[in-house]
């Protein structure tokens, strides 16, 4: 499983070896976002790119940033990675580069 960094909304991507040959590479959290490409390399940076172009969308963008939030919250209080004052860090952050 890779990840994808787009501006701080890390997002999982499924990589997998069709039986043609050809790569292809799924967003996970994106509904529909995936893209094939003739190495593993292409097939990524295709999918990284539709999902930006998907996030450029307002609506779709809000969305995932709400998913995001959603999960990062979930992980907290599970005791995972993402402490309280991380997601607070984080939504500053993105209030500030909206703004």
């Amino acid at each position: 499983m890779d990840e994808l960094d787009l501006e701080e909304l890390m997002l999982s991507v499924e990589v997998d070896r069709e039986v043609d040959g050809r790569w292809i590479a799924e967003v996970l959290g994106l509904p529909g976002v995936l893209a094939y490409g003739e190495d593993r390399e292409q097939a990524i940076a295709a999918a990284k790119s539709l999902a930006e172009q998907v996030l450029a969308d307002p609506a779709m963008h809000k969305e995932v940033m709400d998913r995001e939030l959603e999960r990062r919250i979930e992980r907290s209080e599970a005791g995972h990675s993402t402490p309280a004052h991380e997601v607070i860090a984080w939504l500053r952050a993105r209030a500030r580069s909206k703004g």
